[in-house]
């Protein structure tokens, strides 16, 4: 039950149903906080990779047409 139901029923006086929302409302907002953290440190990651020079024999162009465990 949210806080709303309990305060519509009875349960929940209104001080303490401002204090559980805001409360919600402080976790929610935290965990946007870290989803955007997260994208940026990722973004970051992969913008930092694509910018990287290719060393010699990276070039999937070059790699051999079987695998390792095909060559007998």
């Amino acid at each position: 039950m949210g806080p709303h139901t309990l305060w519509l029923s009875g349960l929940l006086a209104g001080k303490e149903r401002l204090a559980v929302a805001k409360r919600w409302r402080q976790r929610i907002g935290g965990a946007g906080q870290e989803f955007i953290g997260l994208h940026r440190r990722d973004y970051a990651a992969a913008r930092e990779v694509l910018s990287m020079p290719e060393e010699e024999g990276d070039d999937p162009a070059e790699a051999p047409d079987t695998l390792p465990e095909e060559r007998t």
